[in-house]
């Protein structure tokens, strides 16, 4: 696999309010946000739900904040490399990617999760991802929106099971 690497657009956090694409899934977890967030920092968990994730290697050394990186390996050998642009522990987390493996698949990406500690061992995850697909993928997305959006609950309801089936080894 080629380790060449194409840059994309350094969005802020303004993206998650402005991207040519955007949406917002919503879900409501059994677990505690220390427990939700401990899950985002284990690499191996995050190929068990989100389908599209094989591999997730974090390149920057813990602890995690503003500035860390990772490479998230995805279906259809795409690799995005990512920093974040945002890290308050238990509450909320963003990052975008920096370059892909792969020139003209994406102008920008970016992911925004917010966490709400319901009390009584639940919280509500809103996350929200932005994105500018270029080339034959701007013209995908154009008819496909609504398919990605279903997509990306999916997805999250991915966590959801996830986290209440394996939530206890983030103790």
């Amino acid at each position: 696999m080629s380790t060449e690497r194409f840059e994309m657009q350094k969005v802020g956090l303004d993206y998650f309010e402005n991207a040519p694409y955007l949406f917002r899934s919503t879900v409501v977890i059994r677990c505690t946000p220390q427990q939700l967030f401990a899950s985002f920092e284990d690499a191996d968990a995050w190929p068990a739900w989100a389908m599209p994730i094989t591999h997730v290697e974090w390149t920057s050394s813990k602890p995690f904040g503003v500035g860390t990186t990772r490479s998230v390996s995805m279906l259809g050998n795409l690799i995005g490399h990512e920093e974040f642009l945002l890290w308050k522990p238990f509450t909320e987390m963003a990052f975008r990617f920096n370059q892909v493996n792969r020139d003209k698949a994406l102008a920008s990406f970016g992911e925004h999760y917010q966490v709400t500690d319901l009390g009584d061992g639940q919280v509500r995850l809103v996350w929200t991802v932005g994105m500018e697909p270029v080339g034959p993928g701007a013209f995908f997305m154009k008819i496909s929106k609504p398919l990605v959006g279903w997509g990306l609950q999916w997805t999250l309801s991915g966590l959801k099971k996830y986290m209440e089936k394996h939530g206890n080894k983030y103790q």
